[in-house]
């Protein structure tokens, strides 16, 4: 099970990146801790999405209850945007101190950026593996 998380948890990071160097784009590359978290927050938001998608059907299959009907699956999936509202708090927070810090440190504003969106995607891997087993096993 861990390995299937850790293949989605790749998938999730090139979502969360991709999504996020397209937004910073149209951002023009601000330097702003605000617009770099809320950028980073939406991109986040994708990223997120595909997890719950491969999470649900691949990585915790076997353990995964299958919902009968829309009330099990809204239950479920509330519990899984619940564990990743604490997620989003720290890949935010991780990332936007990060920013704060490097983004002078590095003469290209690309790898800082990167660099701290980065750090904030591996900030939250540790709390989604353990909620995760939870939502989707039903412990």
């Amino acid at each position: 099970m861990l390995h299937r998380f850790l293949i989605v948890s790749a998938l999730n990071t090139v979502i969360d990146i991709a999504v996020f160097n397209l937004l910073f784009l149209f951002a023009e590359n601000s330097k702003s801790v605000l617009v770099f978290s809320i950028i980073k927050a939406v991109a986040f938001t994708f990223a997120v999405t595909n997890s719950y998608i491969w999470n649900s059907r691949w990585t915790y299959r076997e353990t995964n209850m299958a919902s009968r009907n829309l009330g099990e699956f809204a239950h479920k999936f509330g519990r899984f945007y619940a564990v990743n509202l604490t997620s989003l708090a720290l890949n935010v927070s991780a990332a936007a101190i990060a920013f704060y810090f490097v983004q002078d440190m590095f003469s290209s504003h690309f790898i800082s950026s990167n660099l701290s969106a980065l750090v904030g995607s591996l900030s939250g891997m540790v709390i989604n593996y353990r909620g995760y087993k939870k939502v989707f096993s039903g412990i």
